[in-house]
């Protein structure tokens, strides 16, 4: 009995003077999944980041064939124009270069100066006519004067589209210059939407151009058939009044 109980004190000191890393560690499941779930995170993160290396060197190489292929623009895409020509005239008698003046400035000055050498100025009417003759006389002095001042308006118009054309060369000029750029501040999403609305505004221009063009020839128009209209109605007109005489 003596020696068990020997035998137990002796395995109770020997416990006891164990060291303490021999002891048991308590794990902690919680913190084990939240590590897990911090690995998973940064794993995608990696991944996002991976993707996002391969999208740059995509576009990296792709600005860099637009840069090559925009060197060739020039050679590539050759075209030219051409611009309004200076009406040019001979000016024998000293009289037509007033009217060229005219017609390539738009000066209204100018082109009243070059009109009037040319086209003669219409004289009133003569009162020892018949009332007859004087209606007719009226009436053709007004027509004349709407054909005058038609004809001077499309003159203007003409002179005003060389000097537009003229001044806007420029510009054209330099827009293609822009387009044809392989420099990056010219190639950028802003500057070629700049560059888009320049050329926009520049097309509108030119409409309105033609707009105005197109309404002097028909001003022309209407005065001719106004004359026609004129004649027709005074040969009608005759006509009625010989028959109401056989008549009588």
């Amino acid at each position: 009995m003596k020696m068990k109980k020997g035998l137990l004190l002796a395995a109770v000191l020997l416990v006891s003077a164990l060291p303490s890393f021999a002891q048991l560690q308590v794990i902690d499941p919680a913190s084990i999944k939240q590590q897990i779930q911090q690995l998973i995170s940064m794993n995608k993160q990696l991944v996002q980041l991976q993707q996002m290396y391969a999208l740059y060197q995509q576009m990296h190489a792709l600005q860099s064939a637009e840069a090559q292929s925009l060197r060739d623009l020039q050679s590539r895409y050759r075209y030219t124009f051409t611009n309004w020509q200076q009406f040019a005239v001979g000016n024998q008698y000293g009289n037509t270069n007033l009217w060229a003046n005219g017609i390539n400035s738009g000066n209204t000055s100018a082109i009243q100066n070059g009109y009037r050498s040319l086209v003669p100025v219409v004289q009133p009417v003569d009162v020892t006519l018949t009332p007859e003759g004087q209606q007719d006389w009226r009436q053709q002095y007004g027509l004349l004067q709407l054909q005058d001042a038609t004809l001077m308006a499309g003159i203007k118009t003409s002179g005003d589209i060389r000097t537009n054309i003229q001044q806007n060369s420029t510009t054209l000029k330099q827009l293609e210059s822009d387009a044809m750029s392989a420099d990056p501040n010219l190639t950028s999403a802003k500057a070629v939407q700049q560059k888009t609305l320049v050329a926009l505004l520049l097309m509108i221009r030119t409409l309105q151009d033609t707009n105005r063009a197109l309404e002097s020839s028909l001003d022309m128009q209407a005065q001719v058939l106004a004359q026609q209209r004129w004649e027709r109605g005074r040969t009608l007109n005759a006509g009625a009044a010989d028959r109401k005489a056989l008549g009588n």
